[in-house]
């Protein structure tokens, strides 16, 4: 591969990016690269990986010492960083890369000391991501050394859940302008940490649970963080499960059909609920309310969670009404409705001291903009 690519870059003037894995050698006569002055001379990104066999027991991070000069190189992406007891690494003291500012290491060995060597060899890093695959969550703040003090932009995230919420380790890297935390990676007081970055500028949250009263410390008031302009909130969205029929088809049996309900709704989950998260449904609106009097967007999937919690509260209502017709009997209606309203869903009001429970007739309301409804009752003439 190394002998085919050398004949090819030489023609690739205008190459921007070059993903090319086990480090392959650019050029045969790395003077000749020193050199020269059309050689990939835009090339400003390059993907690359090791060969981490542990029969050879060594990874040789010299490799790299090609890439310093190429001078439009600034992102360096290594994949498949996955690290074994008995490797062992080897880099020189000249293996330096000072046109490198932004690093991204991705594997199972992502979250590991190992990464340290990384640090040495890019000594002018600015935005750092480090995206762990290891299939029992990454644990960053156990593993990790120390990061460059200097970084202006931080992602710390992983295909798995975090063990522990890296908080603590934060407010050292004032710098910061930008902050990416990945599912688990953060506690529900990650706010006392974030108000200690001043020049934050965009805040990306995975899965897990905020203070939203201590959130709101980060939008407004003496402590705001001014430079604030973006908050990304990708908490759980929980899983929407079955609507029931509407009444109104002709082809419906009611009582057939309630029979057949599960009033528990274990077909859904709620946001938060797998991963054992809180969701404050109320405070999050509030952190909204807050954000848009201060000029932050908002984005992300909190959007979708909300949007979850309406759809099971009125799913769980049409349910109970259904329910209350069959059986007769409006207890579980006012259980359901109490249960809704308590999680911050909005349903019609209900009269339920007027109704007569042996002459209920259900009412069909459409939702504006779904494609859904929600059920009251009232009594038949």
């Amino acid at each position: 591969m190394d002998q085919q690519l050398q004949q090819l870059l030489p023609f690739l003037s205008n190459l921007q990016n070059l993903d090319a894995p086990l480090c392959p050698s650019l050029c045969a006569d790395t003077a000749q690269l020193a050199l020269s002055t059309t050689f990939v001379t835009r090339l400003s990104t390059i993907s690359t990986s090791f060969n981490l066999d542990v029969s050879e027991g060594v990874v040789d991070l010299d490799d790299l010492a090609q890439y310093k000069w190429l001078p439009a190189l600034r992102e360096l992406r290594i994949y498949d960083w996955d690290e074994h007891e008995e490797y062992k690494i080897d880099c020189s003291e000249t293996t330096i890369l000072p046109n490198i500012t932004a690093l991204k290491v991705e594997g199972s060995a992502a979250d590991m000391s190992s990464i340290e060597s990384f640090f040495r060899v890019c000594p002018s890093l600015l935005d750092l991501d480090l995206y762990s695959t290891y299939v029992k969550g990454p644990d960053f703040k156990s593993q990790l050394p120390q990061l460059p003090l200097t970084l202006r932009s931080l992602q710390l995230h992983g295909l798995h859940y975090g063990e522990q919420p890296v908080d603590s380790i934060l407010p050292s890297y004032i710098h910061l302008r930008s902050l990416r935390l990945g599912d688990g990676c953060y506690s529900q007081n990650i706010h006392t940490s974030l108000l200690q970055l001043p020049l934050l500028a965009r805040v990306h949250l995975g899965k897990g649970e905020i203070d939203p009263s201590g959130f709101l410390s980060l939008l407004a008031g003496p402590s705001r963080l001014n430079s604030l302009a973006t908050i990304i909130l990708d908490f759980d969205k929980g899983r929407m499960g079955t609507r029931i029929a509407r009444p109104s088809k002709t082809d419906l049996v009611v009582a057939a059909e309630a029979d057949d309900l599960d009033l528990n709704l274990d077909d859904w989950s709620l946001p938060g609920e797998d991963d054992d998260d809180g969701f404050d449904p109320e405070g999050v609106k509030g952190v909204f309310k807050a954000a848009e009097q201060s000029g932050i967007t908002i984005k992300g999937s909190v959007f979708g969670a909300l949007e979850t919690l309406d759809c099971w509260g009125i799913e769980l209502h049409n349910r109970s009404i259904l329910s209350a017709v069959r059986s007769r009997d409006l207890t579980y209606v006012t259980k359901a409705r109490s249960i809704a309203i308590e999680n911050g869903v909005s349903l019609p009001s209900l009269d339920m001291e007027s109704l007569d429970v042996t002459r209920l007739e259900i009412v069909e309301r459409n939702l504006p903009g779904q494609e859904w409804y929600v059920l009251s009752l009232k009594n038949w003439e």
